[in-house]
């Protein structure tokens, strides 16, 4: 009995069934969220999908907002998260139908921003009361650039490839293919970095950012980041809908989107250290909020869009 209550007051014994438990539950919400994102990346009609990128940015962003109210930033809220929308928008806009470009996407998503400037500007002068306008300036502008800015790339990945109407679904286009892999293999080496970490993590990576993460978990997500982009792409034939990949992309692509995935998980983290938050909220049991699922995703769409623009 003196052997068992010594076992279970082991600091190392607690910290193994916490991170067990929380990887159950993890486990358990992401067996029900992965087959219904699946089903509404590829079969949502294109102005359905867009309506939900444009609440998860909603969503996420309020999220930060709600990080910098923590440490009593003030914030234009509602200002930052329906700008946050126009972008998307925009972006959508700019890429829809046969005139659709790259360029004109990236011409009305800067004149949101620019017209996003000025409006926050215009904003900050009847508050006279405001310690912090600099800070609350910066801040709400630094929420729509990390998180709708970022997610507009989704966008981009989707209908840069095909014409698609706005109640055409992605299913069987390029950009159904593209945005599915990327958010495969970003969540999958969240998952890697987690199970290395939880079973083998020793060494700290960042304990200044994040004190649970390691230097097992890196390698674990790294590595399971790599292979599910080739089993993905091994599986298609090597191919995204109309881009030819190969084995060598495959794996630099891979290893890209895993170490973008890494530094989102990263960045988030040092955002909520210094706001003293665990989690950005607690919408999901064992994962937090919507920042705390996007973080990683977020990272890795830009990075994913300038990989296959420019090398593929």
């Amino acid at each position: 009995m003196a052997y068992y209550e010594t076992w279970q007051d082991d600091p190392d014994f607690g910290k193994a069934v916490a991170a067990g438990s929380t990887l159950k539950k993890r486990l358990m919400v992401a067996a029900v969220m992965v087959p219904i994102v699946c089903v509404a990346i590829l079969y949502l009609p294109s102005a359905g999908l867009l309506v939900l990128l444009a609440m998860i940015s909603t969503v996420v962003t309020l999220e930060f907002y709600d990080l910098l109210a923590k440490i009593k930033i003030p914030s234009f809220r509602y200002v930052g998260a329906t700008a946050g929308i126009l972008v998307l928008l925009a972006t959508y806009v700019g890429l829809y139908g046969e005139n659709g470009t790259p360029g004109r996407a990236a011409e009305a998503t800067l004149a949101i921003m620019a017209l996003t400037v000025c409006a926050l500007l215009v904003r900050q002068m009847p508050q006279n009361r405001n310690k912090k306008p600099l800070s609350t300036i910066s801040c709400t502008l630094l929420g729509i650039c990390y998180i709708p800015l970022l997610l507009s790339f989704f966008i981009r990945l989707a209908f840069t490839w095909d014409v698609i109407g706005w109640r055409v679904p992605l299913a069987g286009h390029t950009g159904g293919s593209l945005v599915l892999y990327v958010c495969v293999v970003a969540k999958l080496t969240d998952a890697g970095a987690l199970f290395a970490g939880s079973m083998f993590g020793r060494h700290k990576l960042f304990p200044r950012i994040s004190p649970g993460k390691t230097w097992e978990g890196l390698a674990g997500g790294l590595g399971l980041g790599v292979l599910s982009s080739s089993i993905f792409l091994g599986l298609g034939a090597w191919r995204l809908g109309n881009i030819y990949v190969g084995i060598p992309h495959a794996i630099l692509l891979g290893l890209a989107i895993a170490v973008s995935a890494t530094l989102g998980d990263l960045a988030e983290s040092l955002m909520k250290r210094a706001s003293s938050a665990k989690d950005s909220a607690r919408l999901f049991p064992g994962l937090g909020g919507g920042l705390d699922i996007m973080d990683s995703i977020l990272f890795a769409l830009p990075v994913t869009y300038v990989y296959v623009r420019l090398l593929l």
